[in-house]
């Protein structure tokens, strides 16, 4: 039973034991339940979706998608023609993308609309089957870190030997520890009550309740009231772990973690 001054600032229907499911959660479920209570931090929060979250706690998804998704992956095969198709994206973040269509000239499919592309393009300097040609290029999302790029590029490089026959790759697989993502880090993030977190400073945002952080760090860890500074804990601890975790780059590179790592030892 909570202190009357902290009632106001609790949901109705808000459970701290709807949340003790966070525990068993895999990388894959951490990353959906994250991403439904990034409203707040890129200005998309919704009322009804807050309300869901309390009403639920924790979601814990089905089926699983499978390793190396075709469009989620640290490191990824993408052909020519996938680049072409995503130069208007490249260009706007690297600014890199049109001295090397003007010095490829290469012709594309003409359903691809897409200006810089077609700044570019040359009937008369087709080349399909450099277009075409499997794989061109990888991906790589350099949100990951150096450990996780390495890992997975690691192994594609295997997978990709092993699928072409090459006798000088029969190396035996190697596991990768993600430290980053271990099962501790996972149990922490539950222990942190994060996702209760979250929750409740979007209904309080919505509401227009100016909630301090000792009235948070009180509601989260009744248990702590007389043994820890619950204000100190949730402000240098909970908070700024909070704000990592919902945002939308690492909520990414979780999904892409699991993909690349799925049907392999749990890290």
């Amino acid at each position: 039973m909570y202190a009357e001054h902290l009632k106001p600032f609790i949901p109705p229907e808000f459970d701290l034991t709807k949340y003790e499911s966070a525990a068993t959660l895999d990388l894959w479920d951490w990353a959906a339940n994250l991403g439904k209570r990034c409203g707040l931090r890129c200005d998309l929060l919704e009322e009804e979706l807050t309300l869901e979250n309390i009403q639920h706690g924790v979601f814990i998804l089905g089926k699983k998608p499978c390793r190396y998704n075709d469009s989620i992956a640290v490191v990824r095969e993408i052909t020519n023609s996938q680049v072409l198709t995503m130069s208007e994206t490249l260009e706007m973040k690297y600014g890199a993308m049109s001295a090397y269509l003007s010095e490829k000239k290469t012709y594309a499919n003409q359903e691809i609309d897409n200006p810089i592309l077609n700044a570019y393009v040359s009937d008369t300097d087709a080349n399909t089957d450099w277009l075409m040609h499997e794989p061109a290029w990888l991906e790589m999302d350099m949100y990951c870190s150096d450990k996780e790029l390495r890992a997975s590029f690691d192994r594609w490089l295997t997978d990709y030997r092993d699928k072409n026959h090459d006798p000088q790759q029969n190396r035996k697989r190697r596991e990768y520890k993600l430290k980053e993502f271990s099962r501790a880090t996972l149990r922490r993030w539950h222990d942190a009550k994060i996702l209760a977190f979250l929750d409740l400073e979007a209904w309080n945002y919505l509401k227009g309740n100016p909630v301090t952080d000792k009235y948070m760090g009180d509601i989260l860890y009744p248990e702590y009231i007389n043994h820890r500074d619950n204000t100190e804990f949730l402000r240098n601890k909970v908070k700024p772990l909070a704000d990592l975790l919902s945002s939308q780059d690492v909520i990414m590179r979780m999904r892409k973690v699991f993909i690349d790592t799925s049907g392999q030892k749990n890290p």
